[in-house]
């Protein structure tokens, strides 16, 4: 299931600012009976970022919004695409940047640092 919530809905229209929607995506864990639904949500998450719109929960409006994504996942989503369970067109509309990050596991010499940091608070 896709959920966009902007943030805006809940004040009154006094306190509504332009630009400052959040959004919330949630997606559901891989299933195959669940596939269909996970291409839907990358649909509709393609869309915001190609037309730059989306409707609120519960209403039928389009609303304009220029939005930034920042994701981050621990599958390989090229392995995802050749399975068809992630849309290549997403994929490269959100693949700008990428920045690697090996496992904790991979890493002892963070993981010290970070067991002496939390050890201090």
């Amino acid at each position: 299931m896709l959920s966009l919530i902007d943030h805006t809905t809940f004040l009154s229209p006094a306190c509504q600012l332009q630009g400052t929607v959040s959004f919330i995506i949630t997606t559901l864990k891989p299933s195959p009976a669940r596939c269909g639904t996970r291409l839907y949500a990358q649909a509709k998450v393609l869309r915001v970022l190609q037309e730059k719109e989306f409707e609120r929960l519960g209403s039928s409006e389009s609303v304009k919004t220029d939005v930034r994504i920042i994701s981050a996942t621990n599958k390989d989503l090229l392995e995802q695409m050749e399975k068809r369970l992630f849309r290549e067109d997403l994929y490269y509309r959100l693949n700008v940047v990428t920045i690697h990050l090996p496992p904790l596991r991979e890493r002892g010499d963070d993981l010290k640092l970070l067991t002496q940091f939390f050890l201090k608070k």
